[in-house]
C-alpha cells in the first residue's frame, strides 16, 4: 500500500497511522493511534459528540465496513473516502446507506 502525501498529488492514505488526541486539542486525555482518515473525521467534532457517535450502532456498522474495506482492498483510497459518505460496499458489489442506522 502506497500512501506517502506528494505535494499537488494524493494525500495521506486513509489507512496510515495518525496519533490522535483522544479529546481534540489536549493532552489531559491521552492518544491513541488510529487511521488518518478516521482521525480527521473526529478532528471535526466535539469530543463529547464523538463520544456519544462513537457508542452508536451506525458507528459500529461504519467500523465493520472499514475493516472489511482493508480486508478487502487497502490500496482503495476511494473505497474509504466513499465510506465517510455514506455510500460505500457493506460487501464487494453492494451499496449501503447509513443514514437509517
Amino acid at each position: 500500500m502506497s500512501g506517502t502525501p506528494i505535494a499537488g498529488k494524493l494525500g495521506c492514505h486513509p489507512l496510515y497511522a495518525a496519533l490522535d488526541h483522544t479529546a481534540p486539542g489536549s493532552d489531559h486525555e491521552g492518544h491513541r493511534i488510529v487511521s488518518y482518515a478516521l482521525n480527521d473525521l473526529k478532528g471535526h467534532l466535539p469530543h463529547d459528540c464523538f463520544v456519544a457517535l462513537a457508542q452508536t450502532k451506525a458507528w459500529s456498522r461504519l467500523m465493520e465496513l472499514w475493516r472489511a474495506q482493508a480486508a478487502e482492498d487497502a490500496d482503495d483510497r476511494e473505497g474509504f473516502y466513499a465510506l465517510l459518505r455514506q455510500r460505500g460496499p457493506a460487501e464487494p458489489g453492494a451499496a449501503t446507506d447509513l443514514s437509517g442506522m
